[in-house]
């Protein structure tokens, strides 16, 4: 059962989304099997530089790759060239996944997606927390999270993020 989706400002040459929530995404596919999951301690803002050398980027890359592993689940590839060419997304996601942490359950499994929606045909990126919390629940905890942190922080790194949560 897919839930109203909280959905971002869009960004320059993404589709136009609307305000509205939608109430399902058809065609998601995730990954089986649990997670490993590792906290970090929280990112300080503004201690990623935003224009390096292309060698650097491409290593710093390498190594948010490596670490949002264990935080996420991560197999989309294209998820490694943002993280290439938007330094700030590594640590961003990194402290995203420790703030979640304050509002879901370790159980809950990190997933990290570039989602098409065909309801509106707006594609963008997505986290989603799996989780097996009542549909009340989730939501209450979904909706402090964003008030308490992620509608400050979520505009802080270009490409935007959306979470968002899924229940299993």
């Amino acid at each position: 059962m897919a839930l109203p989706l909280r959905r971002s400002q869009p960004q320059v040459g993404m589709p136009q989304r609307s305000s509205e929530p939608v109430r399902s995404l058809t065609g998601i596919a995730t990954a089986p099997g649990p997670v490993s999951v590792g906290l970090a301690p929280p990112y300080q803002a503004g201690t990623a530089a935003d224009e390096v050398d292309d060698s650097s980027r491409t290593e710093n890359g390498r190594h948010w790759w490596e670490a949002l592993g264990h935080l996420y689940d991560t197999r989309d590839e294209p998820l490694r060239d943002v993280l290439v060419h938007h330094p700030a997304v590594g640590p961003f996601l990194e402290e995203t996944a420790y703030r979640i942490r304050d509002y879901f359950p370790v159980e809950s499994r990190l997933l990290i997606r570039y989602v098409h929606d065909p309801e509106d045909g707006s594609t963008g990126w997505y986290v989603f927390i799996e989780t097996a919390l009542s549909v009340e629940d989730a939501v209450d905890r979904l909706d402090r999270f964003d008030h308490d942190w992620w509608l400050d922080a979520k505009g802080s790194v270009t490409p935007e993020f959306v979470t968002t949560i899924e229940l299993v």
